[in-house]
This record gives C-alpha cells, structure tokens and sequence, in this order.
C-alpha cells in the first residue's frame, strides 16, 4: 500500500490555536516529523484517516466538513473555510475560532511578487490610492508577526517587497524590520513602497542608514512638480515640502530611490516639466518608474477626476522619457500594456503587476509579446476593453 504523503507545517509559536499564527508548508512524510519539534499537519484526507496516520499531531483539513465529529481526545482539528493550493516554502497565516479557520497565504515561493504589509494604516489619502476608501487611523503592527515570516522566507527569494498602507509609521521598528531582513535574507534585493514623508525627518533616515544595504530601494512617488498639486492629489497639505526633502536626505545619505510618477488627469500634461524637476532636484536618482493606476479602492471611486487614456497621456509619457535618458536617468514604465505603449518606449516597459493581479483581454492571446506585456490590473481591465488593444503579431 502507497504510503500517504502530507505536508508538514512547521511554525514560529504555540500550538494553542488560538488567534493568529504564522507557519511554513514544507513537503515531507508524517512520519519523519522531528518530535521536538512543534508541527501541524495538513491534509486532503478524511478526518478518521489523518487521526488513525498522523499520531498526536494537531492537523488542518484543507477540506472543509462541519459534519464530521471531532475527537478532541485524540488532537485537536481545524477546518478551513475554503480549499488552498499550498506548496513547499509557502508562508501561511492562520486565524481560528474553535473548530474552523481562515488562511491567510503571505508569502507564495513560486511567485517574484511577494509583498510584506507592515500596517494598513497610512498618513496620506491618494486620491489615486487603490487600497481600501476608509484607512484605518490605527497602526496595526505587530513586530513579532513580521520577525516571524521573515525568519521563515527561504534564503534564496530574489525580491520582496515592504509596503502598506504607509511603513514608515511604525517609526523605528521600520528599523527593526530592515534589520531582521539584513540578518535573515541579506541577499534578497527589497523595495519599500512608501510616500516618503517620515523621510523629512533626518534623523530617522540615519537611523534606517545604519542597517541598510545595497539590496535596499526606496520608492517614492513625485505627484507633480507644482506643491499645489501634489498636496492636491494627498489631500495632505505640505506633503509636497515633505516628500521633496526625504528624498533628498535618503539621497544624500547614498541610499538608493526609486521616484514614481502615477499618470492621472491632475499630471500627465506636465509629465515633462515633472521629470526637469527630477534632473534638478535628484540628479543621483537610481531609477524614475511611470505607473499606470490600478483602479481599485479610492482609485475606483474618484475615477472620472482621475483616470486618462493611454493613448491621450502616451504623447506626454515619450517626451517626458526622452528628457529623463538623454540626461543619464534610467526609466521604466510601469503597468501599462506594450500595446498601447509608444514602440519608442516599449524598451523600457517592465512587467511589473502582480502575478495574481494581471489580466489580459481575449485579443490579446494571438499577440507575440504577451510573455513579456504589462498587461492591466484586475481592476482595470473593464477601461482597457473600452479603449481596446492593438495586439503585436510580429517579431521587433
């Protein structure tokens, strides 16, 4: 008889089941489980068999039945609400109230776009911002959490991305967190995704300084070159003021920044005049990024005062990238679909969404660039339908 394979899950933390708890799914047999190590195992199976082969482990039946009984003598079994594919490196989150639970997966080892939230939370109010209408004023962080799924990631993950919400509002446990990561993935290169604000603050920039590394870049979006617009566009006054000077001191302090510029009605006209202000003012920027939005969350709801067509702002987005390489800036464009991107630039345009976040129109699959396009946001696709696309049959 086949031996059963399962997977274990070995964890950071008690075995209580209660509350939330961080795990790795790890490939390997029951039986091989280390008895001084805490282990959870999780299983297609029926209840009976994992009880009668999984010895006095707690387990996790990946398939929910709220009609089996449970033998609480024998160990203690949670039900998940939904099925997960999980596979070997996978970082996942458990919450459970008595015999059921939500699963959380935080970090996928198959995918390049893993991101790290630190806190919901966020000091601004994007008018852009894709995340949900109403932050919460509360900073929910729990270092312990994080330090958690860091210590677990496996050494060799190429990317990962720290974001939220805003990360800079946890203060100096944003130094706390860059510095477990130094430990822990010292090779892994990390982006932090933050409005840059926190960063006026010179002593705060030393601070993250002192455990930063070459694998580190700050990304930090310029709304407008004109403070009017840009607080207009925050819907915080001086973030402007704020965000120009942070970046100069992360600059002046050798550490690397990408600058931003999300295209929207209030800026594509002056995307030029916007990347002269970058040359004048970061002349030692590592990378300028042109993003298309995602319009979810507040995107969505203010989308007629914010949302402009590819093909009206990509005139502006050419002369805008041409000012910036002609003077030595590295450029990239960000979300938007090769398609509808000026051949020009179609060089410099990555692939940037996230993999469970990109979606394609049906026309788009007689296109020979589709491995490569930036395709559109979930979120997106219904205004991409709209304006439509030109799929590439051809080799260039």
């Amino acid at each position: 008889m086949k031996e059963q394979r399962l997977n274990k899950l070995v964890y950071s933390g008690k075995s209580n089941f209660i509350g939330n708890f961080i795990l790795k799914v790890t490939d390997g047999l029951f039986q091989t489980i280390n008895q001084k190590e805490e282990a959870l195992i999780v299983s297609n199976e029926t209840p009976d068999h994992v009880i009668k082969n999984a010895s006095s482990y707690p387990v996790i039946i990946l398939q929910p039945d709220t009609k089996q009984k449970i033998d609480q003598s024998t160990q203690k079994q949670i039900h998940l609400n939904e099925f997960v594919n999980l596979k070997s490196g996978d970082i996942i989150e458990i919450n459970s109230i008595d015999q059921s639970a939500r699963i959380l997966v935080v970090f996928r080892i198959n995918s390049n776009d893993n991101t790290l939230i630190i806190t919901n939370a966020c000091n601004s109010k994007c008018i852009m911002c894709p995340g949900p209408i109403n932050r919460p004023s509360k900073i929910d962080f729990s270092f312990d959490r994080v330090k958690n799924i860091v210590e677990l990631i496996d050494k060799g993950v190429k990317n990962l991305c720290i974001s939220g919400g805003e990360p800079t509002l946890i203060k100096r446990d944003l130094v706390k967190v860059l510095s477990v990561c130094k430990t822990n993935i010292p090779n892994t290169e990390l982006s932090v995704i933050t409005n840059g604000r926190m960063f006026f603050y010179q002593s705060f920039v030393e601070e993250i300084q002192s455990v930063s590394n070459r694998t580190i870049l700050f990304c930090v979006p310029i709304h407008s070159h004109k403070f009017a617009i840009h607080d207009q566009i925050t819907l915080v006054k001086n973030s402007f003021d704020e965000t120009v000077i942070g970046i100069k001191n992360l600059l002046s302090l050798s550490l690397p920044v990408e600058v931003r510029v999300v295209i929207q009605k209030d800026n594509y006209k002056d995307l030029e005049d916007i990347s002269t202000f970058i040359i004048s003012n970061f002349p030692n920027v590592y990378r300028i990024a042109f993003i298309g939005m995602e319009m979810s969350g507040s995107a969505r709801k203010n989308m007629d005062a914010i949302w402009v067509s590819y093909s009206e702002f990509m005139p502006y987005l050419v002369k805008a990238s041409n000012t910036l390489i002609s003077n030595g800036i590295q450029t990239n464009i960000f979300n938007i679909p090769l398609c509808k991107t000026d051949p020009m630039l179609r060089n410099i345009s990555v692939q940037s969404i996230s993999d469970y976040k990109i979606r394609f129109l049906p026309e788009c699959e007689v296109c020979t660039k589709m491995s490569i396009c930036g395709g559109s946001f979930l979120s997106s696709v219904d205004l991409l339908k709209d304006e439509g696309v030109e799929p590439i049959v051809y080799d260039s």
